[in-house]
């Protein structure tokens, strides 16, 4: 008797969604492990979840789709993806040193300054109000060709010239000076002082003038003067002078004439031409003058002549004095001379 062997094919049951696509693909959902297989280059995706690692190579991503398109620095906001400029407050700023690119700045002031190199100009914000350097400190050398500036005023330094430099009014040069002399720069132009504003003293070994007209004299007790004479009267620390002033002459009793035979004849001295006339003897001339302020002592002599006739005079007084004669001198004529001194 055959056997009969009998196969029995168990085929398992799946449902529709675990079916698999013959086209080859998976439904999502039935996607097991955590990482795509490394040939998966690319994808349709449109939401991922959080992303942990990894670069970005992609377009750029536009500011809109950005959580946080802008960023804040030191109070200053700045948009991503524009140019801003970031300020820093002074205080948190680091170092000692600018940057060498830094070459200007608002500062209005510093703090001790040991060595200063400069290109340009010192302007004061207001004119005629700032100082370089104080009362209290000073600098001790400038070395500088410069302009100081004023209202119609300039004043150049140049040691360049061996301390030379120039005062200038009106954009005029008046004076100017070196190490050994200060002078104008137009002769017999400028004053050095005024009658309201003179110098205290002036201390010098050795005083020159020239281009004065007549003369200058001091009295040692006031001003200097100038004039083309010099009074005696002014002249003080030496002998005694006297000033002359032109005698008046007068004819003795009896005497005919009295004249003068030189140019002048004055309290100084003198020559007289006297005509006796009727005249004997006693005062044959009378002299006056110019009250001086002390008598002067005369002398008179006869000039020429055979015979002597005792020619003479008398104490002279502050006012004059008188010829006289000793002999008669009855129809003759005379030539005396006089002289008269402090």
């Amino acid at each position: 008797m055959k056997k009969a062997i009998l196969f029995i094919l168990l085929v398992p049951f799946y449902s529709t969604a675990q079916v698999v696509n013959p086209a080859g693909a998976a439904s999502a959902g039935t996607l097991t492990g955590t990482t795509l297989a490394s040939n998966i280059v690319n994808s349709s995706l449109t939401t991922v979840g959080t992303i942990t690692t990894g670069v970005w190579n992609g377009t750029p991503i536009a500011n809109a789709y950005l959580a946080n398109s802008a960023t804040t620095v030191n109070g200053q906001t700045c948009t991503l993806g524009s140019t801003c400029t970031i300020t820093a407050a002074a205080g948190t700023l680091t170092g000692t040193t600018l940057s060498s690119t830094v070459v200007a700045s608002s500062l209005t002031s510093v703090g001790t300054l040991t060595s200063l190199s400069m290109a340009g100009n010192i302007i004061p914000t207001v004119a005629a109000t700032d100082n370089i350097g104080s009362a209290a400190y000073p600098y001790e050398n400038i070395y500088s060709n410069f302009v100081v500036s004023g209202t119609n005023a300039y004043l150049r330094l140049s040691p360049a010239y061996g301390m030379f430099g120039v005062m200038q009014t009106n954009s005029v040069d008046r004076y100017y000076w070196t190490s050994a002399a200060f002078y104008p720069f137009v002769t017999n132009s400028y004053t050095l002082g005024t009658a309201s504003n003179v110098w205290s003293n002036v201390y010098t070994t050795a005083l020159t003038a020239t281009g004065l007209t007549g003369y200058t004299y001091c009295n040692g007790t006031s001003a200097c003067t100038a004039a083309t004479t010099i009074p005696y009267s002014s002249v003080s620390g030496g002998p005694t002078y006297a000033t002359p002033s032109t005698a008046t002459l007068t004819a003795g009793t009896g005497v005919t004439s009295v004249t003068c035979a030189t140019a002048t004849c004055t309290n100084l001295r003198g020559t007289l031409s006297i005509v006796g006339g009727t005249a004997t003897t006693g005062t044959v001339a009378a002299l006056s003058w110019t009250a001086t302020s002390a008598a002067y002592v005369c002398t008179a002599t006869m000039n020429g002549g055979a015979t002597s006739y005792g020619i003479g005079n008398s104490v002279a007084t502050t006012t004059g004095m008188n010829i006289t004669s000793a002999v008669s001198v009855l129809g003759i004529n005379l030539t005396v001379n006089y002289s008269c001194q402090p």
